[in-house]
């Protein structure tokens, strides 16, 4: 502080009879504030001097592709292989709190069946968004109708959101995310824009179709039959206007008025609301699609567009219904860089596990082949069918393919529900829990499947994951008996059966490498993985 300073505020007559009062006086401030900055001033209490900083949101751990082997996922740092099973497809209209009676007579409450799954070694469920049947949501607020249950006189307001709906999705997401399962997210279903007949009524599934839907012009105060172009009443018919609202299908004859495209737009932002504040969500935009694919790439680009904007990682596909592998709405989906991984489950050859398998490796090599754009990614199998109903084969079937899966390199494994799968049965316990055991012992990222390394082997009999030379399976479906060459391993290996069923290991016996060793399951109208594990 300069004395011209002093000179300016007091005047030259009175700077000398001033100065130095002032000077003390500055002094005597600037050591207060020295000593506030050392010493804590207690604040009168319930009066907040200083607003807290709010604390950023801590950033999710986000499932991802495996540096390592990109034909697997890697979630917390760690591949993970994703199994699972659920008595339901859309487990997020499950109350929280409560049982709900829904079409499959499921008793559990969310929290019980997540418990079991976790319980069993399972890591992996389906989180399709339908709302079609009785007992479910809608995403939006029902303005008049009958509460509880979705009828063809309920009408909602498009501009507003159902809270319960939020906040069950909000909650499984977050629940699963706490016992680190995985939810494979799909956003329409084409089923829930069908008609309103009950859908397999012999099992009491009941579709409540496009005439109790939102979207349905007649069950909705935010635009008409006129201005949207969608029908009201129910519909019957082929494909439905509304999957062409995306701008690259525009000049169809079948085009909506660009309403419907927005309130989309508004329903997937809602969707992704709740779903980006989670790590734990791999995302897939349909359900056996058997629409333009247009639609479905659309929503592609939107969804990860809006995940750029916002410093997140997703990964998502489609998924076509046809069940030829070489359908090329199949390989579109398969091929492309757009989509990051291929959901297998449509590709089922009924009870031929061998051709089912080598198509399983035949997808496995159309991505990696030069000709595609991507190296390799992860093929998932989110419905594994085989269930009461006559054309799935019934219980042996969904188990047989879910093993044959696992030990052709799927990234992923779930039992379809019921009637079409086995949901989460006894059965279905046991064979997770099996395969959780073998592979917590047997490292599948870096193994390969190798069925050329069995010999004297019948078709439909034994499957073979190996890491030559370090580590080998061997999948029986039913007893039998085969040879594995082992000439070029050497040493020393500890064997055990493991008896898939009762979900126990054998005692350890020891073989040596060098040569073929025969592997004879214990016993016949059983299913056996034998792990040979070097020493």
């Amino acid at each position: 502080m300069t004395d011209r300073f002093f000179i300016k505020l007091f005047g030259s007559q009175g700077f000398k009879t001033n100065v130095s009062i002032m000077k003390r006086v500055l002094h005597l401030i600037a050591l207060l504030l020295f000593i506030h900055g050392c010493t804590k001033i207690s604040e009168p209490e319930g009066i907040d001097l200083i607003p807290p900083v709010e604390e950023k949101p801590k950033s999710r751990v986000e499932i991802k592709i495996s540096s390592e082997n990109p034909g697997y996922w890697e979630y917390k740092d760690e591949p993970i292989l994703l199994i699972g099973a659920s008595e339901e497809d859309n487990l997020y209209q499950y109350p929280a709190d409560g049982r709900l009676h829904l079409y499959y007579d499921d008793q559990m409450t969310l929290i019980e069946h997540l418990d079991l799954l976790q319980e069993i070694g399972g890591n992996y469920v389906r989180g399709s968004l339908s709302s079609r049947n009785q007992g479910n949501r809608f995403p939006y607020l029902k303005t008049s109708g009958t509460p509880g249950v979705n009828v063809d006189t309920d009408v909602y307001d498009l501009d507003q959101w159902d809270q319960e709906w939020i906040d069950r999705l909000d909650t499984f997401l977050d629940e699963c995310e706490k016992r680190d399962i995985i939810v494979q997210l799909e956003f329409f279903d084409r089923f829930d824009l069908r008609g309103d007949n009950p859908h397999h009524p012999e099992d009491g599934i009941y579709n409540t179709g496009w005439n109790c839907h939102p979207w349905n012009p007649d069950r909705n105060t935010s635009y008409t039959s006129q201005d949207s172009g969608l029908p009201g009443g129910s519909y019957t018919g082929g494909d439905h206007p509304l999957w062409y609202c995306v701008p690259e299908l525009s000049h169809d004859p079948a085009a909506p008025g660009t309403v419907v495209l927005e309130t989309l737009k508004n329903y997937v932002d809602k969707v992704l609301d709740i779903t980006f504040k989670y790590g734990n969500v791999l995302y897939q935009i349909e359900n056996e699609t058997l629409e333009p694919l247009e639609f479905g790439a659309y929503w592609t680009n939107y969804i990860k567009d809006k995940a750029e904007s916002e410093g997140k990682n997703v990964f998502v596909t489609n998924q076509a219904r046809e069940n030829e592998l070489n359908n090329p709405r199949q390989q579109e989906i398969r091929r492309s860089s757009k989509y990051d991984f291929y959901d297998f489950s449509q590709n089922w050859e009924g009870s031929d596990y061998d051709a089912y398998y080598n198509n399983w490796l035949a997808a496995k090599e159309d991505i990696a082949d030069e000709k595609t754009e991507t190296d390799m990614k992860p093929l998932t199998a989110v419905k594994l069918y085989g269930g009461s109903l006559g054309w799935t084969g019934g219980s042996i079937r969904g188990i047989t393919h879910f093993w044959v899966s696992l030990f052709a390199g799927a990234a992923s494994a779930r039992f379809h529900r019921p009637p079409s799968g086995i949901g989460i049965n006894a059965d279905a316990q046991a064979h997770i829990k099996s395969a959780r055991m073998l592979f917590n012992e047997f490292n599948v990222f870096t193994s390969e499947p190798n069925n050329s390394l069995l010999s004297n082997r019948s078709y439909n009999e034994a499957w073979c994951l190996a890491e030559i030379g370090k580590q080998y399976a061997v999948y029986f479906r039913d007893g039998g008996s085969v040879e594995i060459d082992m000439s070029e391993a050497s040493g020393d290996f500890e064997v055990k059966w493991l008896k898939i069923e009762e979900s126990e290991w054998s005692a350890t016996f020891t073989i040596s490498g060098g040569g073929k060793q025969t592997l004879s399951a214990p016993s016949t109208g059983q299913k056996w993985v034998a792990l040979i594990l070097k020493k």
